[in-house]
């Protein structure tokens, strides 16, 4: 059973009022520590993006900058978040007795009033825009979903030990030779159930109106470009370095190659924020930030799940979601995305054809 926890927030105004978003404090108290925006952003495991956009939304609500991000020195806090972070911190001391006490009067009546739902699906995937979105639908449904990113080969490799239920992963179409044994080798075609999600477009993330006129990867390499990159064993990452192969761009010529992120957005965010020149991700990532793309490959993105689990009522059920119209609307809604196959079962071996 989840430990209950009561915590304090901040509101503007009233209680019905704007309410300050809980990770700004612990953002505010990270930066302090760290020094930077995105060296604090890693620690609380936010993507850059995230962590960006609490800096500027809690500068425009509440009128003054609680950050100071100058170029070249990092991040600081200005006297104003300095102040509210040492009066969250005092407010922290003063209520916590009571808050141990309350939880644990709260922790009982759970105890006593726990229900029977059926066991929640854990779901490792490689980082996408539509599974918060499937997360939410199956909450409607009553369909607990545990959630968590991962690499595509780090999520069928955790699908094969049977650390998680579902795996989430994605592949260049066509399949490109170098990385189809890369897959082949975590799945076994005579236990799983393999399920078409969509199609989505990945390439080139560059400011707007691509002033520095990226248009190839090549471009990359040129002086003076910046670029940020996807962690190892994200399957972005891996599509990345099979195209630089096939252009035989050395991967050492580009500028930033090293530097990395671990979602789309976050990815983007850096283009946005001017920190990056490029970032290679998908185009949704980019339109939603208001930046041009460059596309470069077509991708299909599959679940697999165990042939045992995929007759039991909770994959019935997450099945029936992806194959609504709501997810595949939200899906469609997406630039670069195409949902028309969502949810069609396939044959194994045909998701890895190269």
């Amino acid at each position: 059973m989840a430990e209950l926890r009561l915590t304090h927030g901040w509101h503007l105004g009233d209680a019905a009022a704007t309410r300050v978003e809980p990770a700004l404090i612990a953002l505010l108290a990270a930066i302090e520590r760290h020094g930077s925006l995105q060296r604090a952003a890693r620690e609380l495991a936010l993507s850059y993006r995230h962590a960006w956009g609490l800096i500027t939304d809690s500068t425009h609500v509440l009128g003054a900058a609680l950050v100071r991000l100058e170029r070249g020195r990092g991040a600081t806090l200005t006297a104003l978040g300095k102040e509210l972070l040492r009066l969250d911190r005092k407010a922290q001391r003063q209520l916590a007795p009571h808050f141990a006490r309350i939880e644990r009067e709260l922790a009982n009546a759970a105890r006593q009033h726990a229900d029977r739902r059926p066991a929640a699906l854990v779901l490792h995937a490689s980082h996408d825009l539509t599974l918060e979105t499937l997360r939410e639908l199956a909450q409607s449904r009553h369909l607990r979903l545990e959630l968590h990113f991962k690499g595509s080969l780090e999520s069928l490799e955790s699908f094969a030990r049977g650390t998680s239920d579902i795996a989430g992963f994605h592949v260049p179409d066509p399949l490109l030779p170098d990385q189809a044994l890369r897959y082949r080798k975590w799945l076994k075609p005579e236990a799983v159930q393999v399920i078409h999600l969509f199609y989505r477009q990945q390439g080139l993330v560059v400011a707007r109106g691509n002033p520095k006129r990226i248009r190839r990867l090549r471009d990359l390499a040129r002086p003076g470009i910046r670029f940020v990159n996807r962690q190892q064993g994200s399957g972005t990452r891996l599509l990345l370095d099979s195209l630089l192969a096939a252009e035989r761009v050395p991967p050492q010529r580009i500028h930033g190659y090293p530097s990395e992120e671990f979602t789309h957005g976050a990815v983007a965010a850096m283009v946005a924020s001017g920190v990056a020149d490029a970032a290679f991700a998908i185009e949704a990532a980019a339109r939603q930030l208001g930046l041009d793309f460059v596309p470069l490959a077509r991708e299909r993105y599959f679940l697999v799940a165990r042939d045992d689990l995929a007759r039991e009522r909770r994959f019935t059920t997450l099945l029936g979601i992806l194959r609504g119209r709501r997810f595949k609307s939200r899906v469609a809604q997406l630039a670069g995305y195409d949902a028309a196959r969502c949810g069609e079962a396939v044959n194994p071996a045909d998701a890895l054809q190269s």
